[in-house]
């Protein structure tokens, strides 16, 4: 709506990678939280999403769409249900969570995770770093493209849009040079297309301790840091 403000913390891989090649990844992303954007797509585009679907993927769908009744009655929650119905569902019993779960009744109101206090390092998974780490990866044309038409877009809608970096782990990798080379080369682009970038490329860097499962996910603690870093490049705007 006009008056908002969108961050966007992408991921660096969405930058050297080309959107319109699909892989197995973000077609179950699609399939799962956006079907109506799969089902408008050409005949020839769905081809491609269809070809870059592993083989592994593909079979554990089919097993699940001939198992969906026995699926369904050991997870009832697992039922689409319709907007109304999910809200319904969340106002009843988003309150009652006492533990961590992978599922939209463990969010706040905000969108945020809850129940992420307790961190072991041996259980945090990497999750990868998303841009090549043996060679300097160049920002990808038509996934730039895409971003500034998406830009361009909400600012015609009133919206003020803000790009900034994504958590990462700090560790030898993220810190090598080739890395570090990648990830400035982005920034400098991004800035040289007029991108409203928010702070530097490093700044969401966290050591191993700030995560809770994975190292895309900030631990309650760590992600209080993360917020009050964003406000402050925001308030620098302002």
């Amino acid at each position: 709506r006009s008056g908002d403000i969108v961050v966007l913390p992408l991921t660096f891989g969405y930058y050297v990678n080309d959107y319109r090649k699909p892989n197995d990844w973000n077609v179950k992303q699609i399939v799962a939280w956006d079907r109506p954007y799969f089902d408008q797509l050409s005949l020839l585009r769905k081809l491609r999403y269809v070809a870059a679907i592993s083989p592994s993927t593909l079979y554990d769908n089919v097993k699940a769409k001939e198992g969906r009744e026995s699926i369904l009655k050991n997870h009832p929650s697992r039922r689409l249900l319709s907007p109304e119905e999910a809200l319904a569902h969340y106002n009843a019993v988003a309150h009652l969570q006492s533990a961590f779960s992978y599922g939209f009744v463990n969010m706040n109101s905000y969108g945020d995770m809850q129940h992420t206090c307790l961190t072991d390092k041996k259980t945090v998974r990497k999750a990868g770093y998303g841009v090549p780490i043996n060679q300097i990866a160049p920002v990808n044309s038509a996934s730039l493209s895409l971003l500034l038409e998406t830009i361009e877009t909400l600012r015609d809608r009133g919206v003020k849009v803000f790009v900034t970096a994504p958590v990462q782990l700090d560790d030898d990798t993220t810190r090598s040079p080739t890395y570090q080379a990648t990830i400035l080369d982005i920034w400098k682009t991004l800035r040289h297309n007029a991108v409203p970038v928010l702070g530097n490329p490093t700044d969401y860097f966290f050591p191993l301790d700030a995560f809770f499962d994975t190292d895309s996910h900030l631990n309650c603690d760590y992600s209080i840091e993360r917020t009050k870093t964003l406000v402050a490049a925001l308030k620098a705007k302002f």
